[in-house]
């Protein structure tokens, strides 16, 4: 029987990386940053958990990895005709960036930052047939803390530990991102037992109060915090015990529309940004209206067949 409340957590994913690219008052801009920060981390557990298992996996995972392709190409090019109308021929700059190591190693999209993730997600799923291929699964479950490590090292605790402010994709990428969160969602998956649902949502309470501290205390570059792994963790298991048994329309929308959420809602967010240096109000409901007018551009986008023929 399918859990739901995993479609229904991938909605709130979607909602919360809607929030992370959307200014926020301060008046609550620190108390959402250790939830928001979990977004990327449980997208990628959500799909690691997924694929583990699975009998035709390389099927899968080959399918998936032409999808995103599909999707990659086509959204870039989405966006990249905006900033050809905002920014002239200057844009054609933007092509060569993809021979730079910036994209080729660290997964940086020009025109649309976030696109890292889409990019990322293939570089992934191509290192996790290299594991299934070889049995390789021993060796990714070792070096998962040693990179997760590795990335609070080089990221927010970078200036701490090494006197160092490194820029951001150094960590938001596939190697200290993507692939550790995605082999966190296959171990969950391979697990025989979890913490129980009390001792999940006690864990949730307890690492949001620590990331809290962190985001007050810990200002550095980077893209997540030590807390957001185990809040991520904590959150992620905590909806593994819900079952969800029927669908609702909340499940539905993040079943069906979360990933275009995710890669449509940056145009309308760009936006809001730009408005909100007029309209000094507009923080308070940035996100709400990003994601309604998102919402409206999937539905225009599925009734003109653009989403599920093209992408």
């Amino acid at each position: 029987m399918r859990n739901y409340s995993f479609d229904t957590l991938k909605l709130l994913c979607a909602i919360f990386v809607i929030f992370i690219h959307t200014p926020q008052p301060e008046i609550w801009g620190n108390y959402i940053t250790p939830l928001i920060r979990c977004a990327v981390p449980i997208f990628f557990m959500i799909s690691g958990y997924f694929t583990y298992g699975k009998k035709d996996i390389t099927h899968t995972i080959h399918k998936r990895i032409t999808q995103l392709l599909k999707i990659f190409c086509v959204v870039f090019l989405f966006y990249f005709s905006f900033s050809l109308l905002a920014n002239g021929k200057d844009s054609f700059k933007h092509l060569s960036f993809f021979l730079s190591h910036s994209f080729i190693l660290l997964n940086s999209v020009p025109c649309s930052m976030h696109l890292w993730y889409i990019a990322a997600y293939i570089y992934v799923l191509i290192i996790i047939l290299l594991v299934e291929r070889f049995n390789l699964y021993k060796w990714l479950y070792i070096t998962t803390p040693i990179l997760l490590l590795t990335a609070l090292t080089i990221g927010k605790y970078s200036e701490i530990i090494l006197g160092l402010r490194l820029p951001t994709n150094y960590t938001r990428n596939f190697l200290f991102t993507g692939l550790p969160f995605f082999a966190l969602g296959m171990i969950i998956k391979k697990a025989k037992q979890l913490p129980n649902i009390y001792i999940a949502a006690v864990s949730c309470i307890v690492f949001y109060i620590l990331g809290l501290i962190e985001v007050l205390y810990v200002n550095n570059l980077g893209d997540y915090y030590a807390s957001t792994i185990f809040l991520s963790l904590s959150i992620f298991i905590l909806f593994t015990n819900i079952k969800q048994v029927k669908d609702n329309i909340f499940s539905k929308v993040g079943r069906e529309d979360s990933l275009y959420i995710y890669i449509l809602h940056f145009i309308i967010a760009t936006g809001i940004t730009l408005l909100s240096n007029t309209f000094s109000y507009l923080p308070y409901f940035s996100a709400l209206i990003t994601l309604i007018l998102t919402l409206v551009l999937i539905y225009i986008l599925k009734k003109l067949k653009f989403i599920g023929k093209i992408i």
